[in-house]
Formats: structure tokens, C-alpha cells, sequence
């Protein structure tokens, strides 16, 4: 919900398996598909023994984009 809330956009997610045993400061990565089918890397670290959690979206290039021309400094 709070990644639906900061992207703007529902956000489906796979973090390999319904349940995972972890204990605060445990990480691992969970794969993130949006509304608008963009999809990325989102890792997760575990805060405390209540199950809350921080996250990061890993950079990823994005698909299918030109490159963006850089003026010349000459």
C-alpha cells in the first residue's frame, strides 16, 4: 500500500512464496509489475519483529526508451 501510495499507480507484487520467515534486518527482493505494466526490483528490508518493512526500487533501465541526446559543450 505505501509503494501504491509514493508510485502513484497499483503495484502487484512476487516475493516468490506467500509467507516468509524473517527475522528485523533480513532482506530480500521482491519483483513489482504496475497498472501501466512497468516492472522492476523493489528490495525489502525488515525493520522490526511486527513485520514492518523499508523499500527500495533497484534502478532498472526502462524498456524500449531512446537515448536522450546530450548537447555538446564545443
Amino acid at each position: 500500500e505505501k509503494f501504491k501510495t509514493q508510485r502513484l499507480t497499483k503495484v502487484q507484487a512476487n516475493c516468490k512464496g506467500k509467507f516468509k520467515i524473517v527475522q528485523p534486518g533480513d532482506q530480500f527482493e521482491c519483483q513489482v509489475q504496475e497498472a501501466n505494466d512497468i516492472t522492476g526490483t523493489v528490495k525489502v528490508k525488515v525493520t522490526d519483529k511486527q513485520g514492518k518493512v523499508n523499500f527500495q526500487l533497484v534502478d532498472q533501465p526502462i524498456p524500449d526508451q531512446p537515448a536522450i541526446d546530450q548537447p555538446s559543450t564545443r
